[in-house]
């Protein structure tokens, strides 16, 4: 979306409105007030959430009794909230966050009354459920996060599952929860497992490559920070496992290319003369069976090291389609800035000051 485009369709950045859905159905009380939200969104492995100051502006005592909106008795634990963002009318804001009421907190001032409601995706529901067993029959990574998702449809809207190549050892999940059992998948896969709107997503980092925004500083860009390091970068990871049926010959492969997220051409380990190979990482993995799956568990490492090569953190007006894991796209600032950043986090921010994103980016070359 070009700035342009971004102006036309959300008002000018004007006047920001916002409503939430409790069970699919609006929130709407006569009293009633949205006076801070805050949604973040992240494609780390944590729970996505929003947290928000809901008042009652016009609660009144009758009768020796409080008496409230009658839309707050419709907040209550479990509730599925939808959080809708935008600007101008309200029938014009977009949903942002879809997730489950987990905490209400209660505070009552005078006559008037605020609830502080903090929901979270459908992740925190598989963070409950311990289990023990051997994912039969089942031979990629990608058909066990499915397997163990399907019980869980009732809390999200779709999924998104890139499919993993197989594997040769068993799958297993031990005394883990779910939540725990598809995070440990992902990390063997540098794959990330994160929930949108409601949707599930357990993908590499290159299945969405399409940039969202383009930002420009003196438009839509207000704060621009970004950092590269050389700390944790590598020339090379190895993977060794031990061949049961020859020990003389392990199963071992090196990786020394990694695969590029977002703009730039150099790797940290390109960028300085000071990586040579004396700077590398070797991990004995027992799990790995063959040659081909060091060769995949070696560039999964190799590449999850390389995304702490560029991070930042960008403030810009208020935008609904801003989305982690996809890209934005910096504008007008330099050749070494202009280009596009894999998004890791957003946070929708909603107050008396207006309507505010910010974005967090990671990139593995400049």
């Amino acid at each position: 979306m070009t700035l342009s485009d971004a102006e036309k369709k959300y008002n000018g950045f004007e006047r920001p409105v916002a409503y939430f859905k409790i069970n699919d159905t609006p929130l709407s009380g006569t009293s009633l007030i949205y006076h801070d939200i805050r949604v973040t969104l992240t494609t780390g492995m944590e729970a996505s959430d929003c947290t928000a100051e809901i008042v009652g502006q016009y609660s009144r005592f009758e009768d020796g009794e409080l008496k409230l909106d009658a839309a707050l008795s419709k907040i209550m634990l479990g509730a599925k909230l939808e959080v809708f963002l935008g600007y101008g009318k309200a029938d014009n804001a977009e949903s942002v966050f879809v997730g489950y009421i987990s905490s209400i907190e209660f505070d009552l001032q005078g006559e008037t009354t605020s609830m502080i409601v903090t929901a979270m995706d459908c992740k925190q529901f598989m963070m409950n459920s311990y289990r023990s067993l051997r994912k039969k029959d089942i031979k990629k990574y990608s058909e066990a996060v499915s397997d163990v998702l399907k019980n869980y449809s009732a809390l999200y809207t779709g999924t998104v599952v890139e499919a993993t190549s197989e594997t040769l050892s068993p799958i297993e999940q031990h005394n883990q929860s779910d939540y725990d059992f598809i995070v440990a998948l992902a990390k063997k896969v540098n794959y990330l497992f994160y929930v949108v709107a409601g949707k599930v997503h357990f993908v590499s980092y290159k299945k969405y490559t399409d940039s969202v925004l383009t930002v420009e500083p003196g438009k839509n860009l207000y704060r621009l920070r970004r950092e590269v390091t050389l700390s944790n970068q590598v020339k090379s990871v190895t993977v060794r496992s031990h061949n049961v049926e020859d020990a003389d010959k392990p199963f071992e492969s090196k990786a020394v290319s990694v695969t590029g997220v977002g703009g730039g051409s150099k790797t940290g380990a390109d960028s300085s003369k000071l990586i040579n190979d004396t700077m590398s990482k070797t991990v004995v993995d027992n799990s790995v069976q063959s040659e081909a799956e060091a060769k995949a568990r070696a560039e999964a490492l190799l590449n999850e090291m390389s995304m702490g090569f560029l991070t930042g953190e960008m403030e810009i007006a208020g935008l609904p389609p801003v989305i982690p894991g996809r890209m934005v796209t910096v504008g007008k600032v330099n050749k070494d800035f202009n280009r596009d950043y894999f998004i890791t986090s957003v946070v929708h921010h909603v107050d008396k000051e207006g309507y505010q994103t910010t974005i967090r980016f990671a990139g593995n070359k400049v």
